[in-house]
């Protein structure tokens, strides 16, 4: 029997509304830069496994593939390939952990070291993201200069030389071009950028996003920010707080990041925002507070879809986007929402309740990541639960249980 977590919440749901029509006003056809064909070196290529066994007598599964107990860590990144196949990445004991899901096994990989040090924190949490080989690429680090990014070649983890600073996202293009903004700018900004040309060994150093071709700066470089690339046109976009004309700030490049526009989305300042590019070309942001918006025009013209979850501080709430423009939102302490064909699942400006993962251990539930699925109509989310779950890790436990399952458009977790 599936969990369904409207057993657990008490959330009345709203008519449908119209369908958002607001896309993107202006698309422009992206010139991409030629790529350099040097084949990486391969500098860590150390796997590890692990004995899952014992769990199931512990946390046996429902019926169904999901949910179930899938690794024990924390702060799990999350990422779908074409094929659906589910790419998980997480913390644990100062390495940087990866399993993969088969969608049509139904059977995790063994755990892997991805050649990453990497603590349990907010600051230093891990991404990663698939390339158009369904390849897996990763960022982590443990601490301001420690970050490190990575990749799957094939046959192992290639982990590049160059430092980055903490608070850093990553997003990759059609092309196999890798983006990544990091805390700390390189030409006098607040938020600096790199891009690895595809197939290239080394990281290129863009202008800063905040600063580039005249913008303003913003206050300090506790920016938090996110990347994203729209599927459309392989145009970047970053958003981050601290930042200007607004708080929560705007930019975008649609020339692999030579040269930048921006403009602001709201007044929220807390961390962190995050946002995703739709298939058919709109982009979407949930600010760290957890208030969801689309773009309508020009870099600052935002309108606001309703608050998604309650976030705030820390609590980095997420964002993605299925094949049919349905948004999956999550956040910490298990939250979640959608919104389909333009109505909420759960209306929080309307007074519903929130919604929540059910607990698979009883104890508290953290930070919930999600990912739709190309096919739309659902999503892939994994969430950690156990003692000592907050907000701020700060590598103080990282040996929660990561649970993995699925989430349908109304609600229900697991099939």
């Amino acid at each position: 029997m599936a969990l369904n977590s409207k057993m657990t919440n008490q959330h009345p749901s709203k008519p449908g509304r119209g369908r958002l029509s607001a896309l993107l006003s202006l698309l422009i056809p992206l010139g991409l830069a030629g790529f350099l064909n040097a084949q990486p070196p391969i500098l860590e290529d150390d796997f590890e496994s692990a004995d899952f066994s014992a769990w199931s007598s512990v946390h046996p599964p429902h019926d169904g593939s999901t949910p179930q107990l899938v690794a024990t860590g924390a702060y799990p990144a999350l990422a779908v390939d074409s094929t659906s196949n589910v790419h998980l990445a997480y913390a644990r004991d100062g390495k940087l952990w990866y399993r993969r899901y088969d969608a049509q096994s139904a059977e995790w990989s063994s755990e892997q070291w991805t050649g990453i040090d990497q603590f349990a924190s907010y600051r230093n949490k891990p991404r990663i993201v698939v390339d158009s080989l369904d390849r897996p690429h990763v960022l982590g680090g443990t601490g301001n200069g420690s970050g490190r990014y990575a990749y799957w070649n094939g046959t192992s983890w290639v982990v590049f030389r160059d430092s980055l600073n903490r608070d850093t996202d990553l997003a990759i293009d059609s092309q196999d071009n890798v983006y990544i903004v990091k805390r700390g700018g390189s030409f006098g900004g607040y938020l600096g950028a790199r891009l690895r040309l595809s197939g290239a060994d080394s990281l290129n150093i863009l202008p800063d996003p905040d600063i580039a071709n005249g913008l303003p700066l913003g206050r300090n470089d506790h920016v938090y920010g996110t990347v994203f690339v729209n599927p459309v046109d392989d145009s970047v976009h970053v958003v981050y707080r601290h930042g200007k004309p607004t708080n929560l700030a705007y930019r975008t490049s649609d020339d692999m990041g030579q040269n930048w526009a921006g403009g602001g989305v709201s007044g929220n300042d807390d961390e962190e925002p995050s946002g995703t590019a739709s298939a058919s070309g709109s982009l979407y942001v949930v600010s760290g507070r957890g208030d969801a918006y689309v773009k309508t025009g020009e870099p600052s013209q935002w309108l606001r879809l309703g608050r998604a979850v309650e976030a705030g501080d820390r609590k980095l709430p997420v964002v993605s986007s299925d094949a049919d423009d349905n948004l999956y939102f999550g956040s910490f302490g298990g939250r979640f929402n959608i919104l389909n064909d333009g109505a909420w699942l759960a209306d929080l400006d309307a007074g519903d309740g929130e919604l929540l993962v059910p607990s698979l251990s009883g104890d508290p539930v953290g930070f919930l990541r999600v990912a739709a699925a190309p096919e739309g109509g659902f999503a892939y989310v994994v969430w950690e639960e156990g003692p000592g779950v907050r907000a701020a890790n700060d590598n103080a436990v990282d040996n929660f249980d990561l649970v993995f399952s699925t989430l349908d458009l109304d609600g229900q977790i697991g099939n």
